[in-house]
């Protein structure tokens, strides 16, 4: 990410920059339904919506419910992955 910055930055002319954003909604239940039926680091009987309140009350409830302790750190902040004006701004 620095890298990208400091050669951005040292061009000539500035580069226009255009991004190409997914849906915040459908891209968490995108990634709930990879980890659950591609990955199965989620308990099958696990449906998005417990996944989705999980994730904005407790995330440490998703343990268990997720089999890896890296899935449940990644999962527990889907929704947060999907807030671009954190990354773009």
């Amino acid at each position: 990410q620095d890298t990208a910055v400091r050669v951005l930055a040292s061009l000539a002319t500035r580069p226009r920059v255009a991004f190409l954003l997914r849906e915040p909604a459908m891209r968490a239940f995108s990634s709930f339904r990879f980890s659950q039926e591609t990955l199965g680091v989620v308990d099958p009987a696990m449906d998005f919506a417990a996944f989705v309140d999980c994730c904005r009350g407790r995330p440490e409830r998703l343990r268990d419910h997720v089999r890896t302790e890296a899935s449940c750190y990644v999962l527990g902040r889907d929704l947060a992955y999907g807030r671009y004006a954190d990354y773009l701004l």
